[in-house]
């Protein structure tokens, strides 16, 4: 049976997805963060990554990840000895043919443990916060790929860095959106985009009680 999962639940508070969690070096939405952090399973920095969630989290003791990869190009001398002294796990990952992002998910995938490779998956995209474009992306190696749901379906086509890589689709026009279906024989990064204009028209039509 297809596995069902909503990918943008993980950023609905009421949400009770869980995930795993990368930061990258890019400026973080703290309300997003607390979200995201209080139902990540494993949480890890890219190199400089780390400078934002000190920096937003003020070093606070609960925002602690799991480790920080890179070549610690980015990465400030202090923030990565404060990580280190308290007991996150600094990994040097020195490859300049792999970008931090790429080696940071590498590790966590040695991280997660797998039962199988192979995977159909059901992805719901219609909460609201869904962006426009989306994207996939192979890990690794290979990924022989069919999906429904988008613009452009992959057909029983192979994704690999050098030939074909999807990382400009869309869903398939028309609403409410239809569920999207990935098979593929291999792991396969799944990307989307958010609009927070249809966040922050929720927010303020949410009522605030005291």
């Amino acid at each position: 049976m297809d596995e069902e999962f909503t990918p943008l639940e993980c950023l609905l508070p009421s949400g009770t997805q869980r995930i795993c969690l990368i930061i990258l070096n890019q400026p973080l939405d703290k309300d997003y963060l607390h979200i995201l952090w209080s139902k990540a399973l494993l949480r890890a920095c890219a190199d400089g990554g780390a400078n934002h969630l000190y920096e937003i989290t003020a070093g606070d003791d609960k925002f602690l990840p799991d480790y920080i990869t890179g070549d610690f190009d980015s990465i400030d001398a202090e923030v990565k000895a404060f990580y280190a002294a308290k007991g996150c796990k600094v990994i040097e990952t020195a490859d300049q043919d792999l970008t931090d992002f790429t080696k940071c998910l590498e590790v966590m995938l040695k991280e997660i443990e797998k039962k199988e490779l192979q995977g159909s998956h059901r992805l719901r995209v219609n909460t609201g916060l869904e962006g426009d474009w989306c994207g996939l992306i192979p890990v690794g190696g290979p990924c022989q790929t069919i999906t429904t749901g988008l613009k452009w379906n992959l057909n029983n086509q192979v994704l690999q860095f050098g030939e074909l890589v999807s990382t400009s689709n869309t869903y398939e026009p028309g609403q409410p959106r239809k569920t999207v279906t990935v098979t593929t024989n291999q792991p396969l990064l799944w990307t989307m985009g958010i609009d927070k204009r249809n966040r922050e028209a929720s927010d303020k039509s949410t009522p605030v009680t005291t």
